[in-house]
């Protein structure tokens, strides 16, 4: 059985320089939709604000891409950035940092086993990343192991 999770609508965000992948889920966390993609860069946290009015999401899980040793790196560092902005824009929306280290990779290894070419489309690579770390953080609610959300600054 499948518990709800106490959120009405989840989205998770894969943070890139060049791009920016991005999947929901409901409240049960079965359907994991692909959002799409934005183009990174200036202005990337208003563009998320927009798609979390759009898709009346309550709940946002940015993707912390830390170093193997959990170090925080500049990738890291720009995702924790940008998820203070989300928590400031948007303060009635729990945000999240969640750990994605390998998640590109593991994205790539999921679409060359479905027999899809993840160098030729790094978009979809994006959205499936964003997709992982979703599911992650749904089982990491079910079983109770969910981090305090950000506060606003």
């Amino acid at each position: 059985m499948t518990s709800a999770m106490p959120y009405r609508r989840v989205l998770a965000v894969d943070p890139g320089r060049k791009r920016v992948g991005l999947a929901a889920a409901d409240a049960l966390g079965i359907a994991l939709t692909p959002i799409g993609i934005l183009e990174g860069g200036a202005g990337v946290e208003s563009r998320i604000a927009e798609a979390v009015r759009q898709e009346c999401v309550d709940a946002v899980v940015i993707g912390h891409p830390l170093n193997m040793d959990g170090s925080e790196g500049e990738q890291a560092a720009a995702a924790r950035c940008l998820a203070g902005k989300l928590a400031e824009m948007l303060p009635s929306v729990h945000v999240y940092l969640w750990d994605e280290r390998l998640s590109s990779y593991e994205a790539e290894d999921v679409l060359a086993k479905a027999g899809l070419k993840p160098g030729r489309n790094k978009a979809q690579v994006d959205v499936m990343s964003a997709k992982l770390i979703l599911r992650s953080f749904m089982d990491a609610v079910r079983s109770g192991r969910t981090p305090a959300p950000l506060e606003p600054e």
